[in-house]
């Protein structure tokens, strides 16, 4: 059976960051999962 996970980003405000250490993280995470796995958006936010 397969799973559904989620991974959901909140409190970003804009990417490329200028801001400190958590958006940072945030940044780099999004990127390395934009090129190892997959984003899904709903229509709504895309």
């Amino acid at each position: 059976m397969k799973s559904n996970k989620a991974l959901r980003i909140l409190g970003l405000r804009v990417i490329p960051t200028d801001h400190g250490g958590f958006e940072t993280f945030v940044e780099h995470l999004a990127l390395y999962i934009t090129k190892n796995a997959g984003i899904y958006v709903r229509r709504l936010y895309a």
